[in-house]
């Protein structure tokens, strides 16, 4: 092989485990055109196991864990764009109100129903939006 030419790990793996098995090194090492220092260097990081596999399968455990992390993700990123939806639309119906009253300050106060009456804006209309309560 030739000198800085890259060599996947799959590749170490291999050569390392031909070494142990055949228990010669520098013999191994000529086989594949490297040298027996690059080989023994790789045979330290194999049994110290920081010679790792791309695309080594992961174990059960972890896959479950990643699964759900990603779904509790994908579910936090789904409530984030309809809170930003939500807000935005607010935004635009409150810009055209008051461009239509003609007065920039008047600030347009909406009526939840199953609220008691309450007027609500922002964050507590999009709360109640987002998560109704039971009547």
């Amino acid at each position: 092989m030739a000198r800085g030419k890259y060599v996947s790990p799959d590749l170490m793996r291999r050569v390392v485990e031909e070494a142990e098995a055949e228990g010669n090194i520098a013999l191994v090492a000529r086989r594949y055109g490297l040298s027996h220092s690059t080989v023994s260097r790789w045979r330290q990081k194999y049994l110290k196991g920081e010679l790792q596999v791309e695309g080594a399968p992961l174990d059960s455990e972890n896959v479950r864990r990643l699964l759900i992390e990603n779904r509790e993700l994908k579910r936090l990123l789904g409530d984030k764009e309809l809170k930003i939806q939500i807000l935005e639309d607010l935004v635009k119906k409150r810009h055209n109100a008051q461009e239509q009253s003609g007065n920039s300050r008047q600030v347009d106060r909406q009526r939840i129903p199953g609220n008691n009456g309450a007027a609500a804006c922002g964050s507590e209309q999009v709360d109640l939006l987002l998560h109704p309560q039971a009547p």
